[in-house]
């Protein structure tokens, strides 16, 4: 799709039409009364060369594929601009007693036949790219939105995550652009290797209405196809037999009006396009995936609902139920359909915001921002570095939202407090406000996007088991729980609550509606535990901490429980931090670097390796611990994991090894030591990518036996390297 662009410079003299002293005549001629008119084509850049004395020239051509040669006159009529190549039509007539030294030839200009721009700096590429009219929801290092874009007429398009410096994109128009493609010297880790740079705007059209996906009901007014939240209730299986969707999972497709499908595959998020005609429809058989993995039956219903969604070629709605059926019409596919989202209550993510400069721009990889529209008036949430909170009003379709207050944090990386502000001014500017399945757009007054943003996924209270990594000590501060005690949460759907406090079991009620919460009366069981020291105090104000809980919130997999008056009383993470299937693999996986076993590789069995130190009655032992995360770094399913090495001595080292997954292997990339005897209390991965790791290491006058410094430790994946980004002590 490319076409790299070298200029080859050569010495020789033209033999036509350059110097007074070369004869002869181009291939390309015309006659005319007063000389010779010839084709000639300018390259796009002025190269030094010595004439009479040292000047520049411009360098020209013959032919479209000859090759260049300096020319040392000037052409009357022809305004040179670097940068672009020529194709001009030139007289060439002879000059009556030329002046010595200078030419006997004179050049001017007839006609510029083209003017075409190239883009040479840096050695990069020249692509032309096509622009669909509308950007889409997409998912790359985070949900996004993306243009649509491809590089010949005929292909079809593909998401292109990036964005191309000088180009502003409004929806409704078709684009012809020609780009400068070139590389990045030492890119973020989740950022693009490749810079891409407007040329030229070829041409802007508005979008024909004619071939876009327009929305289709049956005759008997039932869901739409298009904007409608499709749950998938049967499929054809590899067998082609129809199969129940498993009771684990939840399958979606919104048909985009734009012409994208969207969903869940049970396992992974996926986008792709489709057309209609009429009961005719065609997916796009380029489906874009995460790359999360499932156990194997939940891998294999996806697998084998994406080949039915591109097996498609006809669809029939009936009242609330949506039948794709393939060319031999049989059913491959059926759907119920879903209610949309509601505004309130919702964490939405955004997808794409307007900059304030005319252009609809994804939000930076590594940041989320998102809101909450409350039944009180208010919308909140986090703008990418500090919290917001502003109020708004509907009425029908309409939306205002006022100036709000945030919080006055400074937040690190490029463009990221920008990116704040930008966000923040655009909500001010909604007028309208739409839903389609779990896509919400803001509009302003002349329908331009102003935001959108995508419905997250609920976490469910009780699916989950919680280990506490801080509570309200009823003295108003929040700590974490005593190092080599376990504070735990097991919600019961039938509505009670259990887990540990440290010392003794405790269990009781809890009722929740929303995001209101009330627990208790507790009870514990009646052991008395003399250590640590601390623990039954500790138990004591946990579960009066727990009991004052008013409100709850989970985002990012993180239980946040307040007080009615918004003080925090509990918070915790999910207590079974890996996979089954991702556990077994980490438990046999091989690993490097390792701090106390002299860096050589590490291949663990069922979580333990165990070697002989020659020469010595002791022996070199490493295993997992149980403090780990799963999540996404740099856009792919990763595990952060914790090791223990004792290589005889007295020292225990602890390292951070991160773990990514492909082809049912587990491969050690990064590792860290954290240090020798530290305590982990919980490691975490956030939506950023970055490790969060809770854990109490040797202050300044502690025996490395004995730590008791809290620091939270921040750890990024850069250049293939585990880097320690912040630390703060606690």
């Amino acid at each position: 799709m490319r076409t790299k662009l070298s200029i080859l410079i050569t010495v020789a003299v033209m033999s036509v039409l350059v110097l007074a002293a070369c004869g002869g005549a181009a291939p390309e001629t015309e006659s005319s009364e007063s000389g010779e008119v010839v084709t000639m084509y300018v390259g796009p850049e002025l190269v030094e060369c010595t004439g009479e004395g040292p000047q520049t020239c411009m360098m020209i051509k013959d032919s479209p594929d000859g090759e260049y040669q300096y020319f040392y006159d000037q052409i009357d009529g022809f305004t040179y601009e670097e940068g672009y190549e020529y194709e001009l039509k030139v007289q060439v007539s002879p000059v009556d007693n030329p002046p010595a030294g200078g030419s006997s030839l004179q050049y001017t200009l007839v006609e510029e036949v083209s003017k075409t721009p190239v883009f040479v700096e840096g050695e990069s590429d020249l692509v032309t790219m096509y622009i669909a009219p509308e950007l889409v929801d997409c998912t790359g290092v985070a949900p996004q939105t993306c243009m649509l874009v491809k590089y010949n007429p005929g292909e079809e398009y593909t998401y292109f995550y990036g964005q191309i410096e000088g180009f502003t994109f409004e929806p409704g128009f078709n684009y012809e652009l020609k780009v400068a493609v070139s590389d990045v010297e030492n890119p973020p880790a989740d950022g693009s290797s490749l810079q891409y740079t407007l040329v030229e705007e070829v041409s802007k059209t508005p979008a024909d209405a004619t071939v876009s996906t327009m929305p289709a009901t049956d005759a008997q007014g039932g869901a739409e196809l298009t904007g409608t939240i499709w749950a998938l209730s049967t499929y054809a299986g590899a067998d082609g037999t129809m199969a129940t969707v498993l009771p684990t999972t939840e399958v979606t497709a919104v048909f985009g009006e734009d012409g994208t499908l969207s969903g869940n595959s049970g396992c992974n998020n996926y986008n792709t396009s489709y057309t209609v005609d009429g009961n005719n429809i065609s997916v796009n058989e380029m489906i874009a995936a995460t790359m999360m993995m499932c156990p194997e039956p939940i891998m294999q219903q996806e697998t084998a609902f994406l080949a039915d969604l591109t097996a498609a070629a006809t669809y029939e709605i009936a009242g609330d139920t949506l039948t794709l059926f393939d060319a031999n019409g049989n059913p491959v596919a059926v759907f119920t359909a879903q209610q949309p989202a509601p505004l309130t209550g919702i964490e939405w993510v955004v997808t794409g915001y307007n900059n304030g400069k005319q252009a609809v721009v994804s939000v930076i990889n590594g940041t989320t921002i998102t809101a909450v529209f409350s039944e009180d008036g208010m919308v909140s949430g986090n703008a990418s570095c500090n919290t917001y909170n502003a109020p708004y009003e509907v009425d029908g379709s309409n939306i205002t939202i006022g100036v709000g207050m945030t919080t006055m944090m400074a937040c690190p990386g490029d463009g990221v407090m920008e990116q704040e502000t930008a966000y923040l001014a655009a909500i001010t500017t909604a007028a309208t406000y739409s839903i389609q399945g779990d896509t919400l757009e803001l509009r302003t007054a002349d329908g331009a996007l102003a935001v959108s943003y995508v419905a997250k996924e609920p976490s469910d209270l009780a699916a989950i088991s919680w280990l506490v990594i801080s509570y309200n000590n009823g003295r108003e501060a929040a700590v974490s729980p005593i190092l080599g005690t376990e504070l735990t949460l097991e919600f019961e759907d039938d509505g009670n609550i259990t887990g540990s406090a440290g010392c003794n079991r405790y269990f009781g009620p809890y009722t929740s509606s929303g995001e209101t919460i009330q627990i208790g009366p507790l009870a514990t069981t009646r052991a008395l535990c003399p250590e640590p020291a601390g623990v039954m105090e500790q138990e004591q104000e946990f579960l009066a901490a727990l009991q004052s809980a008013a409100t709850y919130t989970i985002q990012n997999d993180k239980l946040d429980m307040r007080t009615a008056e918004g003080s925090i009383a509990v918070i915790a993470i999910p207590n079974t931090p890996l996979p089954a299937e991702v556990q077994a693999l980490v438990e046999n996986a091989t690993f490097n670097n390792l701090a106390g076993g002299g860096m050589a590789p590490v291949t663990l069995s069922n979580g333990i390796y165990q070697e002989a130190i020659p020469d010595s009655a002791a022996s070199m032992n490493t295993s997992l611990l149980d403090k780990a995360a799963f999540g996404q770094i740099d856009g792919q399913p990763a595990a952060a994991v914790t090791l223990a090495t004792n290589n005889g001595g007295s020292g225990t080292y602890i390292d951070l090894a991160v773990v990514t997954f492909a082809d049912g292997a587990a491969t050690n990339v990064a590792t860290i030591m954290l240090g020798d005897r530290v305590q982990v209390n919980s490691v975490e991965i956030s939506e950023s990518g970055i490790i969060v790791v809770d854990m109490v290491e040797a202050g300044e006058g502690d025996p490395l036996c004995c730590p008791t410094q809290h620091v939270i430790n921040l750890y990024a994946l850069q250049d293939g390297e585990l880097v320690e980004v912040s630390s703060t002590a606690g």
